[in-house]
């Protein structure tokens, strides 16, 4: 969609991708089946407010630089950040992250539930927790991550390995791999 475009009900994306170019405020939900996508893409500024919703087992990805700050639930399947920046200012749920540049950032938190992708170029800076669980190989920070609450990263098949540095401002660092930690170079 090239025009603003605002959600004030329920969107269901049930296949393909819905690309949004231009700006909105979204108080409804989006709803993204497996297979399906909601992309926000170019310069526009989406905001979500408390009670919208974006869940289901499809993806979120943001390129070519929008603005999107979510403050209602955030819970799909797939986050992809290939450029611009996804605010969250509650706690946001993903089963997949892929951190290609671009931003996270905000006063909430996030939960990593299998893999964490990270080619770096990109950076994580929350005010809350970041929880990452890499289900199968290697778990590799390649963007710098500061976090002012819990930052917790599982590398449950393989090593975790830091390229960038991990900080956390205000709670605890707990790394854990099941095969070895290996410091950044």
């Amino acid at each position: 969609m090239l025009a603003n475009f605002n959600n004030d009900g329920a969107v269901v994306v049930n296949a393909g991708n819905l690309d949004l170019h231009g700006s909105g405020i979204h108080t409804g939900s989006f709803n993204l089946v497996p297979g399906a996508s909601l992309r926000f893409r170019d310069a526009g500024i989406n905001t979500f407010t408390s009670t919208s919703a974006v869940t289901g087992a499809g993806l979120v990805h943001l390129f070519n630089g929008p603005q999107v700050s979510v403050d209602g639930a955030v819970a799909p399947g797939a986050i992809r950040v290939d450029g611009g920046t996804l605010t969250l200012i509650t706690a946001a749920t993903t089963g997949s992250l892929d951190l290609n540049g671009g931003a996270i950032a905000g006063t909430g938190s996030l939960t990593v539930g299998t893999a964490y992708n990270d080619a770096g170029g990109a950076s994580v800076t929350l005010s809350g927790a970041l929880n990452v669980h890499q289900s199968t190989g290697d778990l590799v920070f390649a963007s710098p991550v500061t976090t002012g609450g819990d930052l917790t990263a599982v590398a449950a098949g393989g090593s975790l390995q830091a390229l960038a540095p991990l900080a956390t401002t205000g709670g605890a660092l707990t790394l854990t791999a099941s095969d070895s930690l290996l410091p950044s170079v």
